[in-house]
């Protein structure tokens, strides 16, 4: 009779045929075979989504394989696959092999260490109808107008390291004329925005300069405010969660050339903090084939 290896728990015989008797039977069950253990890394730096590395293994098949990861931010290693915490997943580790390797991964539903508010059109003042909702900014008929915008809740770090900051207008148009509309974006100067804001409150000592060139159909309008989320949120009353604001104002344009709405319109802003991530991966290669 042949035998492989066989081990018993305390107190069984290797001669039980009850196979809860025994810890290992390879003579009735196989065993993967251990190819190679090797660890490999992604890091992730603000705004990144997905990060990957190969690890080869040069088999000419593709193999049965393991993989443990484990966050820099944790203290655990987790073994794909691993879901986290839900159905509508927010990050995801992810394995794949192919017949020259293992290719490991990590990514993020939204780039890493983002922040994007979402307001509404009331989070939006306009001049030339005063105290209504909506956005109208350059010369309106030889008339300049300005608008403010507000986000009711803007969940960044007081003195934060941020990397970007932009604003976007979501659903807007150009005016009749095809000149260019010049403005200037600044903040609004105030650790929390009020409801009763409007372009009339104080400005940020940052602001920009800009022209956008006239679209012919509806597109969502986006600016740089990086300069001005920083001089905010510098502010001694600042907090993370209060509500922040913008004022844009005429800046010259021909008579015309503006930006406008509609009660589809909503602004969106986005914030990229600085920080890294490191996601450390152990792959645990057999010599079993598991595909041809």
């Amino acid at each position: 009779m042949t035998y492989g290896i066989k081990i018993a728990k305390p107190g069984k015989s290797v001669h039980s045929t009850d196979l809860r008797d025994l810890s290992v039977d390879m003579n009735t069950f196989s065993m993967f075979k251990l190819h190679s253990s090797s660890t490999t890394s992604v890091s992730f730096s603000a705004g990144d989504t997905e990060k990957s590395a190969t690890v080869s293994h040069a088999l000419g098949y593709v193999p049965a394989f393991l993989v443990y990861y484990k966050r820099s931010d944790e203290s655990v290693e987790r073994l794909l696959p691993d879901i986290p915490y839900g159905v509508d997943f927010d990050y995801y580790p992810w394995a794949y092999a192919t017949t020259t390797g293992i290719t490991v991964g990590y990514t993020y539903a939204t780039p890493f260490n983002r922040t994007i508010v979402t307001g509404d059109n009331a989070g939006i003042r306009e001049e030339l109808w005063t105290g209504s909702a909506g956005l109208i900014v350059g010369n309106v008929s030889g008339s300049g107008k300005s608008s403010a915008i507000r986000l009711a809740s803007v969940p960044v770090p007081k003195n934060g390291s941020f990397t970007l900051a932009n604003l976007e207008i979501k659903h807007v148009f150009s005016g009749p004329t095809n000149s260019d509309t010049k403005y200037k974006i600044y903040g609004i100067d105030e650790d929390n925005v009020g409801t009763g804001f409007d372009w009339n409150y104080a400005k940020t000592s940052a602001y920009d300069a800009r022209n956008q060139a006239k679209v012919g159909s509806w597109w969502n309008f986006g600016t740089d405010v990086l300069d001005q989320v920083n001089e905010i949120t510098t502010r001694a009353g600042w907090s993370s969660g209060n509500a922040m604001g913008f004022i844009f104002t005429e800046d010259g344009s021909a008579s015309d050339a503006y930006i406008g709405d509609d009660t589809d319109t909503y602004p969106e802003l986005t914030i990229d903090t600085s920080g890294s991530l490191t996601i450390s991966f152990r792959v645990i290669i057999f010599k079993d084939k598991i595909a041809t």
